[in-house]
């Protein structure tokens, strides 16, 4: 066609698009013609004109490229899409060779076989009928032909073999997505995602739905999708998993691999919605998956993060014990970051290692909100650590239960096994708010509170259980309202010690004789044969004067053994001095005795009760 008639009939240009007419031709070519016509090239030879003409056409073939790509409808980009960064995209002058099709969905690609290697294909939307829907178009990419790719590495995801047929509907999507009716296995050339081997991986571009629907494309997708993430690809394995604004209507429960991040772009925009799932945990952090390139399925796992997105239960009980959040063998970074974790029926974040041993597990920037559906049976509750030596990191974060009869949590937060670090936690609708309940005497573990804080629909802010073993230090807590007295900030069940409504600055206890350490202290008075407590803190006790010159003390709770010590101090009016004699794990007598060494009542009584 001469250069007269390729501008006078744009026929041939909607084929290619189309992807029904011939082969593009590179612009610049020999023409066949040697009748000498001027302007056309003779044998091997190009005119000045002509040469300057291809060249113009050249530039702005190239410039009109460059617009489709960064304008096409549909398709979000961002600075991980910049063509450049991808192996598979020609640079310069080599695209004028290949064709650019515009395609509606995914499964038009099923037929569509690329022209030469490289050639550019760009879906509108990942499922058909968009159109119908107020969401719009979600799920358009680039593709590149890569004519040597086998096609059975078809995923319906980052590689599309042509030759796989679907149909468009959510029915035939799970067996799209494996490759099922693949009608040319042995054979190359398939479309490959701009960005294949990128580590960040959009949901949407692999056939998820976020219209808020009860579909099912979301139950077949994603699970996939996490486990060819932690595959091996290019050399590294995991990355992000982008789940773009919307709701995503969830049936199935996922398990998060290693070192993997679900990232949403808020917790307003971002709602994974478990509303159909029947039986089972939400999300899982871990374990390893089927496909992981250095350990077996089962394993512990690395970095599984969740980020800026809120996970969504359906306010139906689902069964016993049932947890939004999970983790199965969750180490070093893993955890819950900046999100919501809401209407669960058992417990909202269930930390339970499963595999490997301690770990590490951070919980920071989350809101915790029970559902005011009821469980049929169990305790509810907010954060539930049942690891085992592992240390939970849980600061800046608000748990509640429900404003209905029965809707307080059990406890806020439950440490049963591990040790806790607790900052800038608020709490409400619970009947205790932390639970230090850790009770193994030979792994006693350690606690740390600073900055706690609850309301009138706390009773029990902090709880030490009566068998617990460890440690626990207090620095800023408070429980107050207006209108409800008899509030207890901190319940030493062990000790029988209860702190009632006001704030602690600072409080410490421990079962393991840490050194220095204060398990009570008090002030007796006697005054006509009568012994008075008129002031005791940490552990309780009562006194009495059982002689002349001897206070009989008696604890309320047992100290761990008899080798504890006391540190007595007696005044009259003359110089006096006093002893401590050790009567058992639970009693004491402090003897005063005047400047002769005579047993003498003493005016008043001071002593420190080291465990």
């Amino acid at each position: 066609m001469s250069e007269q008639n390729r501008n006078e009939d744009p026929t041939g240009e909607e084929q290619q698009l189309n992807g029904s007419g011939p082969q593009v031709q590179p612009i610049m070519q020999q023409s066949d013609r040697t009748d000498g016509t001027e302007g056309q090239a003779t044998g091997a030879s190009i005119s000045r004109r002509k040469l300057l003409a291809s060249v113009g056409l050249a530039s702005v073939a190239m410039a009109a490229g460059t617009v489709m790509s960064s304008m096409t409808p549909g398709y979000a980009r961002d600075k991980d899409d910049d063509v450049t960064d991808s192996v598979y995209v020609n640079k310069g002058a080599a695209h004028l060779g290949k064709v650019c099709r515009h395609v509606d969905n995914v499964s038009s690609l099923s037929g569509l076989i690329g022209s030469c290697q490289g050639d550019f294909v760009e879906t509108t939307s990942y499922h058909p009928g968009w159109a119908g829907t107020l969401i719009g178009p979600v799920g358009g990419a680039q593709f590149v032909w890569d004519s040597t790719r086998p096609r059975s590495q078809h995923n319906g995801g980052n590689i599309v073999s042509p030759t796989v047929p679907w149909d468009g509907t959510e029915a035939a999507l799970a067996a799209y997505i494996a490759g099922t009716g693949e009608t040319s296995p042995g054979a190359t050339g398939c479309w490959v995602h701009r960005n294949y081997g990128s580590n960040t991986f959009n949901v949407l571009q692999w056939g998820a739905k976020n219209d808020a629907t009860l579909n099912g494309a979301n139950n077949v997708v994603l699970q996939p999708l996490f486990d060819y993430a932690e595959k091996a690809v290019g050399g590294g394995y995991g990355g992000i998993i982008k789940f773009p604004r919307g709701n995503y209507g969830i049936g199935v429960p996922l398990n998060v691999r290693d070192r993997m991040t679900l990232q949403g772009e808020g917790t307003a925009a971002t709602i994974l919605h478990f509303r159909t799932l029947a039986s089972g945990h939400a999300i899982t952090l871990g374990p390893t998956g089927p496909d992981h390139p250095t350990r077996p399925p089962g394993q512990y796992v690395f970095a599984a993060r969740l980020e800026k997105l809120t996970v969504a239960g359906g306010n139906t009980y689902k069964g016993l014990d049932r947890a939004m959040v999970y983790t199965d063998g969750a180490h070093e970074h893993s955890g819950v970051f900046e999100c919501v974790i809401r209407d669960f029926t058992s417990f909202g974040i269930h930390y339970n290692t499963g595999n490997g041993g301690p770990a590490l597990f951070e919980i920071s920037d989350v809101e915790i909100y029970a559902s005011t559906v009821l469980p049929s049976a169990g305790i509810r509750r907010g954060v539930y650590s049942s690891a085992g030596g592992a240390l939970v990191l849980l600061r800046h974060a608000t748990i509640t239960g429900a404003q209905v009869t029965g809707g307080k949590l059990g406890q806020g937060v439950l440490m049963a096994k591990d040790n806790l670090v607790a900052s800038g936690v608020h709490l409400e609708e619970s009947t205790v708010g932390i639970s230090l309940s850790q009770i193994a005497a030979s792994e006693p573990r350690t606690n740390t509170l600073s900055g706690v804080t609850g309301n009138a629909t706390v009773p029990e802010l902090i709880e030490v259980g009566s068998t617990f073993e460890g440690s626990v230090t207090v620095m800023g807590a408070s429980s107050t309202s207006l209108a409800t007295t008899g509030l207890g900030v901190l319940n030493n069940r062990r000790t029988g010690e209860m702190l009632k409504d006001g704030t602690i600055s600072l409080y410490s206890y421990t079962t393991i004789g840490g050194e220095g350490t204060a398990a009570a202290r008090g002030r007796i008075t006697v005054s006509g044969g009568t012994a008075a407590v008129v002031k005791a803190t940490g552990r309780p006790f009562t006194a009495a004067r059982t002689s002349v010159g001897v206070i009989t003390v008696t604890l309320a709770k047992p100290m761990p053994d008899i080798n504890y010590v006391v540190i007595p101090t007696a005044r009259l009016s003359m110089e006096m001095s006093a002893e401590f004699v050790p009567i058992s794990t639970t009693v004491f007598e402090i003897r005063t005795y005047n400047s002769s060494g005579v047993l003498t009542d003493p005016g008043s009584v001071w002593f420190v009760l080291f465990s």
